[in-house]
C-alpha cells in the first residue's frame, strides 16, 4: 500500500512538473508567434534575458543601435521584404523603433498610448513613490505636469539667468585653479567630475534657492554625486529585471529593502538631504519671497510626499542630463580641432563686435542663441553623444493596431511595449546624410532639403508631446552659456585621446568618469 502511495505521489510530482514545462513551452510558443513577423537578435523572441543583460552591461544604447542596424533596416529586409524595416524585437513582448515618425506618434498629446508599467516603476527614485517622470496613468501625469510646468520653465523665476551666471562664474574660477602656463608641470583635471558639480549647484540654486556648494569646495560635498550614481545603479538593476520582478517591487517588505531618507549613506542619504531642504522651506512658509522652482511647485498646489518626490526628481534628472550634454559636446570639441577653431572664431568675433560681453561677464542667453555656429555645435553634439537614451517604452492599446509607417503596413498586438533606439534614429544616414556618424555642425547651417526632417528628428532628443522634457529651457540656458565660456576662456588638451572617458548608461542617464584634461587660460 505504501509502495502504491509513493508511486502515485511520484507520478503526481512528475505530472505537475510536466504540466509546468508544457505550460511554459506553450507560453513561449505563443509569445514568440505574436511578434514573429518582426525580427530581432537571437533568443529575444522567447526570452527577456538578452535585454536584461544589455541593461546590466551599462551599454543598452549600443545594443539597441546594433540590433536596429542589423535587424530593423538592412539584413532582414533584404532577405524578406515583407518584414518590418522600422521595428526590431528585443524581447518576447518588446519592440524598439528608429522611426522618428512612429516615435512622435507614440508620444503625441492625444495618443492612446501609455507608459509601460514595468519600466517606469523601476525608474522610481524612492520605492513606491511616483514623480512626473514615472507616472503611467495619463490623467495623473497631466495633473502633475501642470503643477510643475511653470517651475521648470523658469517663468516665475526672475533670478533664473543671474543664478545660472553666478554658477558659470564659479565653474570658471574652479577651472582656473587647475590652469598652468606653457612649459610648467600640468595639473590634470577630471572635467567629467567638474561639470556635474556645476549642474548640481545650478539645479539646487534655481530649484530651492541655495547652491549645494560643490564648486566652491571643489569636492563632492555630502557625497551628492556618489549617492546619485548609487541610486541610478539600483534603478538600472530593477529595470533590467523588471519583466520578472514587476509584481513584487511595491510589496512593503521589498520597499523596506530600498533606499530610504533615513539612511546615513548611499542614495538614501541623498534623498534625506533633499527632503530636509524641502521641509525647511515648508516650515518657513515664505512663498511670496521666493521665485525658485520649489516655491512655484508649492504655489501650484504640490504638498507633502508629492512635493518631495518632484524636488528629488528635479535634482537628479535636471543635473545628470545637462551634465551629460555638456561633457559630450566638450569631448567632441576637444577631439575636433577644426570645429573648435571655427567656434572660437565665432565667439571672439561676437565679443569684438559687441554681440557678447567682455570677460569676466558671462554671455547672455539671448546673445548665445544668436550665434549660429554655437547653436549648430550644441545640436550636433547632442545628436552624436546623446545625453539621455534608453528604452522608454509605450504600451499598445488592447486589440492592437496596424500601422503604416514609411510606406509599410505592420500589425502590433495589444499589450506590446514599444520603445526606441535613440542612437539608431539620430545616426540614420537617410535623415542626416552619409556622414551621420561624424561630428559636423555645418550640416545644421546647410539649407538642404533634409533640414526640416533633421530638425524635427533632433528635437525628439528632448522628448515629444505629452512627455516632452520639462527641463529643456533650463538645460538650454546652461548649454549655450557654458560652451561659450569654456571655448572663450581656455585652451584644452585631452590627456588620453584613445580612451577619453568611462561611460555607463544607467536607465538612460549617462554616468561619465575620467575625462582627464590639461587646461591653460588664454592670454
Amino acid at each position: 500500500m505504501e509502495t502504491l502511495y509513493q508511486g502515485l505521489k511520484s507520478l503526481g510530482v512528475q505530472a505537475i512538473v510536466g504540466i509546468a514545462i508544457a505550460s511554459y513551452a506553450v507560453w513561449t510558443i505563443v509569445s514568440y508567434r505574436r511578434l514573429s513577423h518582426i525580427p530581432g537578435p537571437r533568443w529575444t523572441g522567447v526570452s527577456n534575458i538578452p535585454h536584461s543583460l544589455a541593461f546590466l552591461s551599462g551599454e543598452c544604447h549600443k545594443w539597441y543601435h546594433a540590433a536596429s542596424n542589423k535587424h530593423g533596416k538592412h539584413f532582414w529586409f533584404l532577405l524578406n521584404p515583407k518584414t518590418s524595416r522600422i521595428l526590431t524585437r528585443v524581447g518576447p513582448n518588446s519592440l524598439i523603433t528608429s522611426s522618428p515618425e512612429l516615435w512622435a506618434r507614440l508620444n503625441a498629446v492625444r495618443s492612446p498610448y501609455t507608459r509601460t508599467e514595468w519600466f517606469y516603476r523601476g525608474c522610481r527614485l524612492e520605492p513606491g513613490m511616483d514623480n512626473v517622470f514615472t507616472m503611467t496613468n495619463d490623467q495623473e501625469h497631466e495633473r502633475r505636469r501642470k503643477q510643475v510646468a511653470s517651475g521648470y520653465s523658469g517663468k516665475e523665476n526672475a533670478k533664473l539667468e543671474a543664478d545660472i551666471d553666478a554658477n558659470v562664474s564659479a565653474l570658471l574660477s574652479l577651472i582656473r585653479s587647475y590652469c598652468t602656463r606653457p612649459g610648467e608641470p600640468s595639473k590634470p583635471m577630471d572635467l567629467a567630475q567638474k561639470i556635474p558639480m556645476f549642474t548640481l549647484d545650478v539645479i539646487s540654486s534655481v530649484g530651492f534657492g541655495t547652491a549645494f556648494g560643490l564648486l566652491a569646495a571643489d569636492s563632492d560635498l555630502n557625497g551628492y554625486m556618489a549617492s546619485a550614481s548609487s541610486g541610478l545603479r539600483i534603478n538600472n538593476a530593477i529595470i533590467a529585471l523588471g519583466w520578472a520582478v514587476r509584481r513584487f517591487v511595491d510589496l512593503p517588505i521589498v520597499c523596506k529593502l530600498g533606499p530610504s531618507a533615513k539612511d546615513s549613506y548611499g542614495f538614501g542619504k541623498m534623498i534625506g538631504t533633499v527632503y530636509e531642504a524641502v521641509d525647511r522651506r515648508v516650515r518657513a512658509g515664505d512663498l511670496d519671497k521666493r521665485s525658485d522652482m520649489l516655491a512655484s511647485f508649492m504655489r501650484h498646489g504640490l504638498r507633502g510626499e508629492a512635493l518631495r518626490a518632484e524636488t528629488l526628481e528635479q535634482v537628479i534628472a535636471g543635473s545628470d542630463t545637462t551634465a551629460a550634454a555638456i561633457r559630450g559636446i566638450m569631448l567632441l570639441l576637444l577631439t575636433s580641432p577644426r570645429v573648435f577653431a571655427r567656434l572660437r572664431e565665432e565667439v571672439d568675433d561676437a565679443v569684438r563686435r559687441g554681440g557678447a560681453p567682455q570677460s569676466p561677464e558671462v554671455v547672455a542667453k539671448a546673445q548665445a542663441d544668436a550665434l549660429p555656429y554655437l547653436q549648430a555645435v550644441i545640436r550636433e553634439g547632442m545628436r552624436v553623444k546623446l545625453p539621455v537614451v534608453c528604452f522608454f517604452p509605450r504600451d499598445i492599446p488592447a486589440g492592437g493596431e496596424t500601422w503604416e509607417v514609411d510606406g509599410e503596413q505592420v500589425f502590433i498586438p495589444g499589450g506590446t511595449d514599444v520603445g526606441y533606439s535613440g542612437n539608431a534614429m539620430h545616426h540614420d544616414k537617410g535623415i542626416y546624410g552619409q556622414d551621420a556618424a561624424s561630428f559636423r555642425p555645418e550640416r545644421w547651417l546647410d539649407k538642404g532639403a533634409n533640414l526640416p526632417l533633421m530638425t524635427k528628428t533632433n528635437d525628439l532628443i528632448f522628448g515629444h508631446g505629452k512627455w516632452q522634457c520639462l527641463g529643456k529651457s533650463v538645460a538650454m540656458f546652461e548649454l549655450g552659456k557654458v560652451i561659450f565660456e569654456l571655448v572663450r576662456n581656455f585652451d584644452w588638451t585631452v590627456e588620453n585621446p584613445e580612451k577619453a572617458w568611462d561611460l555607463h548608461n544607467y536607465n538612460g542617464l549617462m554616468h561619465i568618469e575620467n575625462l582627464w584634461v590639461q587646461v591653460q587660460e588664454r592670454s
